[in-house]
């Protein structure tokens, strides 16, 4: 509801599912990797994808979370079998961008000037 607010996600929009939907990772198998689970929740908002890792309950994704901060923001599946660079991180939340996403810049500054979640 916040980007929602801001300008950055339209109501309307229908998010996609991430963990559901192959093609967001950078598969480094040659086609081998099938995994697409990256977080407890993962959307795609319209070019706009927001992770949220679970902190209290730490499921199997918490170990992904929590080795973005040794691999500078990636996400790394299968000892780097397939990756997704976020660009910013916030507390147990972490945003990245298709490619044709036209305000990276914008929604990174209001990410990050959120307080810790």
């Amino acid at each position: 509801s916040y980007f929602e607010q801001e300008g950055f996600i339209s109501e309307d929009c229908e998010p996609v599912n991430i963990n559901e939907t192959s093609g967001y990772l950078q598969d480094n198998t040659g086609g081998q990797f099938t995994e697409t689970q990256v977080a407890d929740k993962a959307y795609d908002y319209d070019g706009l994808w927001l992770f949220w890792w679970d902190q209290e309950n730490q499921t199997e994704m918490y170990e992904t979370y929590q080795s973005m901060g040794a691999n500078q923001g990636t996400i790394v599946l299968g000892g780097g079998a397939a990756i997704l660079q976020t660009e910013a991180k916030n507390g147990a939340y972490a945003l990245a961008f298709s490619e044709d996403y036209e305000k990276k810049q914008d929604v990174v500054d209001a990410f990050e000037a959120l307080e810790n979640e």
